[in-house]
């Protein structure tokens, strides 16, 4: 059991940074700003989201499962309830 990060989702941002450069030709500047705060925010929410990452075997194969704490409407990893999850699986497993 381990406390891991959140990967960062390439592909979407690629895909959504795309679709606004498009539209940055209707309206430069507003556009703009919204791309720059836009990816600002997602890379800063995922990088400080925190899953825990268990690993086990099932008939002989190594499965992996993620999952967070997901109090306060999805935002408690943020806020640190998930590494006190973690804290409190590990007492309660030693």
């Amino acid at each position: 059991m381990a406390l891991t990060g959140q990967k960062i989702p390439i592909v979407s941002y690629i895909i959504i940074n795309i679709f606004f450069i498009l539209l940055l030709f209707v309206e430069p500047f507003s556009l703009l700003i919204g791309l720059v705060l836009g990816n600002i925010f997602g890379v800063a929410v995922a990088l400080s989201t925190k899953w825990i990452r268990i690993e086990y075997q099932e008939k002989g194969e190594l499965k992996t499962v993620y999952f967070a704490e997901g109090s306060w409407m999805g935002w408690g990893g943020m806020l640190g309830e998930t590494r006190k999850l973690i804290l409190s699986l590990d007492e309660k497993t030693q």
